[in-house]
């Protein structure tokens, strides 16, 4: 996600739960997100629906939660 206060609070979300957050440039080559999803094995990821296109790449079979900006 890009920087904004939605994102902080999707961050604040997941620690007040006592989960980790590990934020990913958006910019960042595809391989390289997969090389990161495999080596923390998230159960879920947050996402701005600008990015929608680029997870459809990944191998990813679990939760992927985009943001809707009002």
């Amino acid at each position: 996600m890009e920087k904004s206060a939605e994102n902080i609070a999707a961050f604040m979300g997941v620690l007040y739960n006592g989960n980790f957050s590990c934020p990913i440039d958006t910019e960042m080559p595809i391989d390289r997100v997969q090389l990161i999803v495999d080596t923390l094995g998230p159960l879920m990821i947050f996402a701005e629906a600008a990015t929608k296109d680029k997870l459809k790449k990944l191998c990813y079979d679990k939760d992927i939660v985009m943001s809707v900006t009002c």
